[in-house]
């Protein structure tokens, strides 16, 4: 009797065992279900990233352009626009529109069912930097077609990392400038780090290497008022001088004008 029961035990224990590790119906069945929802998403991911199945038909080109054509701009997108809504290649198309020295910034929006917004914001030419190009109103030195450069541009020229200088100083002139009838027409440094400019007049202001913006707002509260009327017979200003200036005039004399004695560079 006791090794009967022993055996029954035995036995009974491993059917436990074995039911324990045998999957139920619904086990099964839930991962058949989760194989399918994958299998399913897989074509449904298949067929969307497919390009025939929803392509990109129309371009719009948005922003306001000076010096950009729309026209030509949609064009460069149309001819690297592969693929259908949700997988064209947008980094693609703002590098090749960045390509254009005139483009400042591009941003692409999907426009569903099959549209692309491209947005583009062009470069503002401030001024010529010698023959290498344009500087922007950001200071960034940019070289466009010659053929599209925009006429009147103040001409900057100085060492080759002087250019954001000269930028800040043009500021600054113009600013003070403010409200009379003269402009910035070119500015220059020198590889000795003195500076002058001319206006749009055609009279040349030296400012020199030493406390270069006080002489520059001294020439616009002081000189400037007082030579007004003159510019017509003057070729050029030295502020150079201590409390004052010297007017160089076109029948070759000069006068100071409320000069100081000692000229500082």
């Amino acid at each position: 009797m006791n090794a009967f029961s022993m055996s029954a035990s035995f036995d009974d224990a491993k059917t436990d065992q074995e039911l324990e590790y045998t999957p139920s119906g619904n086990y099964v069945r839930g991962k058949l279900f989760l194989l399918f929802i994958l299998i399913l998403v897989l074509l449904m991911v298949r067929v969307i990233m497919n390009p025939g199945t929803f392509p990109i038909r129309t371009v719009r080109i948005e922003g306001e352009f000076r010096h950009l054509s729309p026209r030509v701009l949609k064009a460069g997108v149309t001819d690297v626009v592969r693929g259908g809504f949700f997988d064209v290649n947008v980094e693609t198309i703002q590098k090749t529109l960045m390509k254009n020295p005139w483009v400042r910034r591009v941003s692409v929006q999907r426009v569903w069912p099959d549209g692309l917004r491209v947005q583009v914001t062009e470069r503002v030419a401030v001024a010529r930097w010698k023959n290498e190009g344009l500087l922007s109103s950001e200071s960034v030195l940019f070289s466009p077609a010659v053929r599209t450069y925009p006429e009147g541009l103040p001409l900057f020229s100085g060492p080759d990392d002087s250019y954001r200088l000269l930028m800040a100083r043009y500021y600054l002139i113009n600013s003070l400038l403010q409200g009379s009838d003269v402009g910035v027409s070119a500015l220059n440094l020198n590889d000795r780090g003195a500076f002058d400019f001319s206006l749009s007049n055609g009279v040349s202001v030296v400012v020199g290497r030493n406390r270069i913006d006080d002489r520059i707002e001294r020439f616009a509260r002081y000189a400037l008022p007082v030579l007004r009327d003159e510019f017509v017979n003057i070729t050029g200003v030295d502020m150079r001088y201590t409390n004052g200036f010297v007017v160089s005039w076109k029948e070759k004399s000069e006068k100071n004008v409320e000069t100081g004695k000692e000229n500082h560079g």
